[in-house]
């Protein structure tokens, strides 16, 4: 079987984290890992017209970084604050036109609160329901960046050797390490009807991520708050997908760890153990592992979009 090598770089705040990684058949090899930090916040540089300084510094240090490259793909994590995020679902026998059509049309209606603005978007089927009328629909994610703001990437990533890339959200990035911890050994013998739910800790936000059946079913955010803040909007998320605590048999948290007080309030409130989300579980390596210390659930968004 010949073997698929996919590339990702995860962005946020200051700091560039990349991943390479090579499948064959259902295993996964870690080929590249790493961060690149810079003396700016890059997404707010890229948003607000960023002088050609700023490109030419992360367009150079992304081609250092996939100078040797095999990977034909790049997956370009973003984070939700950074772009416009929302499921939506359409049904199966729309034709691909129509389909375009309606997303567009939502995601101008998304942005109209502003004011009106052309989006770039990336969608990805994440699952299909049938419905009581017999009716069948597909949900979408859809990401979508401002044209001015995609312009600015495609400068930059149009002079890596990658042939395609293509935009992601960190939280499709965490359910995808959530899905494939959960193939493996240790969850052979749990309830794979239950729900699960990875919350990502950074400075500026909190982001969730519920998984159903160990697959990508929703996504949020809010702004950063306290531990308890935490715990209340993951509840408020449960509540508007009406899905059960006591369905949620998984806690995982990534980007930052939390404190002790979060990871307590989270493990009693679904009455499991809050633990890291930790990508380098579901990855063979070549070479040792990361030392002691090393912040593996940091990297969990960035190696999902890789797998």
């Amino acid at each position: 079987m010949e073997a698929l090598i996919q590339a990702a770089v995860d962005i946020h705040d200051s700091t560039l984290r990349y991943a390479e990684v090579e499948r064959s058949g259902a295993s996964f090899r870690l080929l590249k890992l790493g961060s690149c930090e810079f003396d700016f916040d890059i997404m707010h540089e890229l948003s607000n017209g960023a002088p050609s300084v700023y490109l030419d510094t992360l367009g150079e240090a992304l081609n250092d970084v996939f100078a040797q490259t095999e990977a034909s793909d790049l997956h370009v994590v973003l984070h939700p604050p950074e772009c416009y995020s929302f499921f939506t679902p359409l049904l199966v026998d729309l034709s691909e036109e129509e389909r375009r059509g309606r997303l567009q049309d939502e995601a101008t209606l998304l942005t109209t609160l502003e004011s009106p603005m052309p989006l770039h978007l990336t969608a990805d089927v994440v699952f299909t329901e049938s419905l009581a009328s017999g009716k069948t629909v597909e949900w979408f994610h859809v990401l979508g960046l401002r044209e001015a703001l995609h312009n600015r990437f495609d400068r930059i990533l149009r002079t890596l050797p990658h042939r395609r890339y293509r935009f992601n959200l960190s939280t499709r990035g965490a359910a995808k390490v959530v899905e494939s911890l959960q193939r493996g050994p240790r969850f052979e013998s749990a309830d794979r009807a239950a729900f699960s739910m990875a919350v990502g800790f950074y400075s500026s936000h909190v982001e969730y991520t519920v998984c159903r059946q160990h697959r990508w079913y929703h996504s949020h955010f809010t702004e950063a708050g306290t531990p308890a803040d935490a715990v209340y909007y993951a509840l408020a998320l449960l509540k508007r997908l009406q899905v059960p605590r006591y369905s949620v048999h998984e806690v995982f948290c990534y980007g930052a760890l939390p404190g002790e007080e979060a990871v307590g309030m989270f493990s009693d409130v679904f009455n499991t153990t809050c633990r890291p989300l930790n990508p380098i579980e579901v990855v063979e390596l070549d070479g040792r592992r990361p030392g002691e210390g090393f912040a593996a659930e940091a990297y969990a968004p960035c190696i999902g979009a890789a797998l």
